[in-house]
Order: structure tokens, then C-alpha cells, then sequence
């Protein structure tokens, strides 16, 4: 999750044999969301399953697990936000704003 949308890495891997590791940045992603903008909403429902789940697993008998579509709609403006050029960043409008301008 943190390739895509910014924040910190939380998993780690070791290997135990020789391995090849090819390393995947943001700018390696970002040319794929301009080409193809599904991917991005494709992405994000990806890792609000795997949240979701995550958290039914570390919380089977305390709290209920996060809503759904709240949860789909903060990762996917993580990842937008994460994805956004410079000069987008920090400028979007909410519909309030834009009907004023």
C-alpha cells in the first residue's frame, strides 16, 4: 500500500535464498494510472479488501470492521492525492468551492 499512496511501509520480507529484486517506484506507476485511469479506482478496491480483511483478522472478537465504502474512498484519495502533479496537489476544489468560482 505504501507504493501507491505515500505512507510509510509497514511489511518486510526475508529471503532465503539468493533472490533478484527489482524495485518498483512511483514514477514506474504513475504512467499507468495516466494511461489507463480505471486502474487507479481498480487498485484502490484491491487494497480495501485486503484492509478490510486485515482487520476482521486482528479484531475477530473486539470492534467491527471498517466501513467499506468510507474506507474505499480514503484509500482512493490517498492514492490520488499520491499520484497528483505538483501543481495539483493541495488544489482540489470541493463542489461548493467550484460552483463559487
Amino acid at each position: 500500500m505504501a507504493l501507491l499512496t505515500g505512507e510509510t511501509r509497514t511489511a518486510s520480507i526475508i529471503a532465503l535464498t539468493e533472490t533478484v529484486l527489482y524495485e518498483i517506484t512511483k514514477d514506474d506507476f504513475a504512467p499507468l494510472f495516466e494511461e489507463h485511469p480505471d486502474l487507479m479506482q481498480r487498485m484502490s478496491d484491491v487494497l480495501t479488501q485486503r484492509t478490510i480483511n486485515r482487520e476482521r483478522h486482528k479484531s475477530l472478537d473486539q470492534m467491527s470492521p471498517p466501513d467499506e465504502k468510507t474506507l474505499s474512498n480514503q484509500i482512493f484519495r490517498k492514492i490520488q492525492d499520491f499520484f497528483a502533479r505538483p501543481s495539483e496537489q493541495g488544489y482540489m476544489l470541493s463542489e461548493k468551492e467550484n460552483k463559487n468560482r
